[in-house]
Formats: structure tokens, sequence, C-alpha cells
């Protein structure tokens, strides 16, 4: 029986390391791949209005990408905080663990804990899933309106409107994540 707590203590113990690895390779795999900055000078109405479509696809794609690690982060970290946390309260896994390793997955809580509450990956997460949300809604709108103009629609919107709304809702989306950090 005492192997056994031996055991499940240690395997806590390497699940809360396992938590914190995971957190970081997440973490720097998510700072890389930013897409290139636009070039928008002295380009056709309709052809500005199809790059900054295209350029916000690839900032919906990172969006996406950044909401799928922000919510792994935050998995992981709930994991490195309850798992052990729950462990070191009990008395009985203290007397059985020597001291040192008490020592040490108290300060892998404290890791934990410290990174959720600094970097809230909780926040992160949904800002991302927010901005994306908006940006395709926007994409939408702007390739239908594009769609009626090269038709020759009566209604159609004009190439200075599609392009101030798509403008508008980058300029709002850069902004809301220039606030977030």
């Amino acid at each position: 029986m005492e192997n056994f707590s031996w055991l499940l203590n240690i395997s806590a113990i390497g699940i809360g390391l396992l938590a914190c690895i995971i957190v970081l390779l997440l973490k720097s795999a998510q700072r890389g791949g930013k897409p290139h900055e636009r070039g928008d000078d002295q380009v056709e109405p309709v052809k500005l209005i199809e790059l900054r479509l295209a350029y916000a696809y690839n900032k919906i794609v990172q969006y996406q990408r950044d909401s799928l690690l922000s919510g792994w982060i935050k998995r992981v970290l709930l994991i490195g905080q309850y798992v052990i946390g729950a462990l070191l309260t009990s008395a009985f896994v203290q007397r059985s663990l020597p001291p040192d390793i008490v020592g040490v997955a108290g300060l892998l809580v404290l890791i934990c804990s410290t990174w959720n509450e600094h970097f809230r990956p909780d926040l992160k997460e949904k800002g991302a899933k927010n901005r994306a949300v908006l940006l395709l809604n926007v994409q939408r709108t702007i390739a239908n309106g594009l769609a009626e103009l090269r038709s020759g629609g009566k209604d159609s919107p004009s190439t200075s409107v599609l392009l101030d709304e798509l403008t508008q809702a980058l300029h709002e989306v850069e902004k809301s994540e220039a606030d977030e950090v």
C-alpha cells in the first residue's frame, strides 16, 4: 500500500512538472508566425479591398490559433494548480513524502497560479475568439458587397464605403489587441 501512495505522489508531481513544461512550450509557439504587414500604397480600390480581406483572413487564422493555444494553456495551468494543490492539502500525502518533494510540489502550485494570475490565458482566449468572430463577420459583409459591386447591381456599395468599413474594423480589432497586451 505504501508503494502505491508513493507512486501516486510521484505521478502527481510529474503531472505538475509536465503542465509547466507544456505551458512554456505552448507560449513559445504562440509567439511565432505573425503575419506580415500589409503594403497598401498605390493600389486600385478593388485590389486594395482584396488585399485587406486577405490580411483580415490571416488575422482570423492567427486569432483562432491564439485562442486555441490560450485555451490549452489555461487548462494545463488549472490541472497543475488543482491536482497538485489537492494532493498537498492531504495530510496523508504530506506525511508520506519527503519534505523536499512537498516543497517542490508547493513551488509548482505557486508557479502555476502566478502564471495564471499574471498572463490571464482565459482573457486572452476570450479576446482572440471575439476578434476572430468580429473579423469573420466583417469579411463576409465586405465579400458580399464586393460581389454586388462586381455584378454591377443598382444598389451595390461603392468601393470607398467597403474600404472604409473594412479599414474601420481592422483598426478596431488591432486596437483591442493592443489594449489587451
